[in-house]
């Protein structure tokens, strides 16, 4: 073979790899949703983080980020550029925690501590937990007694008569939930000085309840929602119910399932992780992490965002699929921050639905050209299943290369060695037509190839791919002799089974 075909070969093989990296690097660039940008790293250092809390402050946010041995304080931009401030390592992980930077509130050995630059108060002892708002403080003891605190005034107390689950803060508000262990009995009561049942809930033994987040819709009315998992195959599978209720005795509301569809593939979406209820300008905003199963059939993780309304909601995806995202946290209304999921540690990462991020975002960020290497190579990997089944082309076109070759070479004819490459060629292409016809299911492929939109195109793709692979050949001008045309049946032939690789490998299965 002469160096003019190695040339042009090498030139047809660098023009579809080319090709192909660029449709990746544009799926690189796509929106999550047309309403929010893509992933924005921050400059927080990864680590084993369970729970993000972040409070506005004048310079900007004052963010607390918990992992499993301490709690670090940041100060942090809109855009999640934060210093670290201080860390404490003294205190529960498991209890509440909270911080503003100039106060901060911790359970360390069963005490409620109060820390400030001046040192550390101990608020009470024998502290299971507690909820803070503003300069209003609701801790509960491991004897059943609530403690509410409001600034300088006198504290008040309340005995619970049974063992005291979750308390919080509402507005004015202050609730406590009550759990009587023996029937996995729960309730709801309001109230100060003196508490008030306002309704009991009941799970089955089969359910656990995760998490319990309690809002306003308006100065009388409020909204229960309830994060549940079910121990189903050896897989928590998570979901959502909801309850509304307004401030009188004894009531009995129903707790509703609730059910959340993609706005944009209207898939309903499934296993429904970590929600996150934010009161902003615009009323109340759900987001959460769920799986859903894409346009492939495939199962994926997805942060989404909302407006809480009432069941079934529709919601936008926040992050696009490829990674797991957990624990999304709404620092304003056009943010969400949230971890990424890198081996055994997290990376703080945020979405963003304003104007400038989504347009930014639209266009090649730093780290995009290494992962659309990465997905490159991945596809190719893909590719190989093609690769497996190639012998159901190669046997038969390679059969009739050979056998017009012998049957010329018999008759002694001198065109015989360029026929039977073309010969070769043809019909690979044939009996690749034929496959992709009757057994190899084009529709498939083409619902995942960006630049394939009709049937058809598959097949006008592998002739393309019969024309690309002696295409070498006929612009080097080799002449194809006794001594060359066995070589050059196999090296078209594997030139044809590589842009088939290129171009259709990655969408085979």
């Amino acid at each position: 073979m002469n160096k003019k075909l190695k040339i042009i070969s090498l030139l047809i093989i660098l023009i579809l790899i080319g090709f192909q990296y660029t449709i990746v690097l544009d799926g690189q660039k796509s929106l999550p949703s047309k309403d929010w940008s893509r992933s924005f790293t921050t400059n927080v250092s990864p680590g084993n983080y369970a729970t993000l809390k972040s409070i506005p402050s004048k310079t900007g946010y004052a963010t607390s980020l918990l992992d499993f041995d301490k709690m670090g304080f940041l100060t942090c931009t809109e855009n999640l550029q934060c210093n670290q401030v201080w860390s404490n390592s003294e205190l529960n992980p498991y209890k509440n925690t909270w911080s503003d930077g100039e106060n901060t509130y911790f359970i360390k050995d069963d005490s409620l501590i109060h820390s400030t630059s001046s040192g550390e108060i101990t608020i009470s002892e024998n502290v299971e937990n507690f909820a803070i708002n503003e300069e209003t403080l609701m801790y509960w003891l491991k004897d059943q007694q609530v403690v509410i605190q409001q600034g300088s005034n006198e504290p008040i107390t309340y005995s619970s008569e049974y063992p005291i689950y979750t308390g919080m803060i509402v507005d004015e508000h202050f609730f406590i939930v009550t759990q009587n262990t023996s029937d996995n009995e729960f309730m709801v009561l309001e109230g100060k000085n003196e508490f008030k049942e306002l309704f009991k809930f009941h799970l089955n033994s089969r359910e656990n309840l995760t998490s319990m987040i309690l809002t306003s819709a308006s100065n009388t009315q409020f909204n229960l929602l309830l994060e549940t998992g079910i121990n189903s195959g050896g897989e928590m599978q998570k979901l959502l119910r909801s309850a509304s209720f307004d401030l009188t005795e004894n009531q009995t509301p129903p707790l509703t399932e609730l059910a959340f569809f993609d706005k944009e593939s209207g898939a309903e979406l499934f296993n429904i992780r970590s929600p996150f209820l934010y009161k902003g300008h615009t009323g109340q905003t759900i987001t959460f992490s769920a799986y859903m199963y894409n346009k492939f059939g495939q199962k994926v993780n997805k942060i989404f965002v909302g407006n809480y309304t009432k069941s079934p909601m529709n919601v936008s995806a926040v992050t696009k699929q490829g990674d797991l995202f957990i624990n999304p946290t709404m620092i304003n209304d056009q943010t969400i921050a949230y971890f990424r999921l890198n081996g055994s540690e997290k990376e703080l990462m945020y979405s963003s639905s304003t104007d400038e991020k989504i347009a930014e975002s639209n266009t090649v960020l730093k780290g995009d050209y290494k992962e659309a290497f990465y997905s490159l190579i991945s596809l190719l990997f893909v590719g190989l299943v093609l690769l497996l089944l190639s012998f159901t082309w190669l046997v038969p076109g390679l059969g009739i290369g050979f056998g017009t070759l012998a049957l010329l070479q018999k008759s002694r004819k001198p065109y015989a060695f360029p026929v039977s490459l073309y010969a070769t060629t043809i019909g690979l292409v044939i009996t690749q037509l034929v496959l992709f016809a009757t057994v190899l299911h084009p529709e498939k492929i083409v619902l995942k190839a960006p630049y394939l939109t009709e049937d058809w195109h598959v097949f006008l793709v592998v002739v393309l791919a019969g024309i690309g692979s002696i295409l070498p050949v006929l612009l080097s001008r080799t002449k194809v002799t006794d001594e060359n045309c066995n070589i050059l049946i196999l090296y078209t032939t594997g030139l044809n089974l590589f842009i088939l690789l290129l171009l259709l490998g990655p969408y085979f299965i």
